[in-house]
């Protein structure tokens, strides 16, 4: 997963200094526009309520982030652990995925397992999140997981 999510970013940084580099030094009629959108997978379970709401959720993001494509991947609960296993072990999980805390350090027991989120800190506030909440979610110092709720 961090691979992807590196090179996806690197990807688009290239291409957005390559098309900034193009349009600024090439004449007008030789302009060249790109548009380069990044792919996100994002995986969940629960009823249909939970899905309505998270593709709507999805949907006004996209609305707002043209460059950027979710593509989801949910389910009932029911079966869903025996699917992240495969995929977690045949690395096709998806980018962004929800878990229950125990999978957590099933998954990642050295914190190696999940991209480091402390990495994403220009991106993600993690201000909005109490030191408990982010002890929740880091193993070996290494930010694996934000929580969406405590139950």
């Amino acid at each position: 997963m961090k691979k992807r999510i590196v090179k996806g970013a690197a990807l688009t940084a290239a291409t957005l200094c390559t098309a900034a580099f193009m349009t600024g030094c090439s004449l007008p009629e030789r302009r060249v526009e790109h548009k380069t959108k990044t792919e996100v997978s994002f995986s969940w379970w629960g009823k249909d309520v939970r899905n309505e709401y998270t593709l709507e959720g999805l949907k006004a993001y996209q609305n707002s982030n043209k460059n950027v494509v979710i593509r989801p991947e949910y389910a009932d609960f029911d079966g869903f652990k025996t699917r992240m296993d495969v995929e977690f072990f045949s690395d096709t999980t998806a980018d962004v995925m929800q878990l229950n805390y125990n999978w957590l350090y099933e998954y990642s027991p050295d914190g190696e397992g999940f991209y480091d989120l402390n990495e994403l800190s220009d991106y993600i506030n993690l201000s909005a999140f109490d030191d408990d909440s982010l002890a929740y979610g880091t193993i070996n110092g290494k930010l694996n997981a934000l929580h969406t709720g405590t139950n």
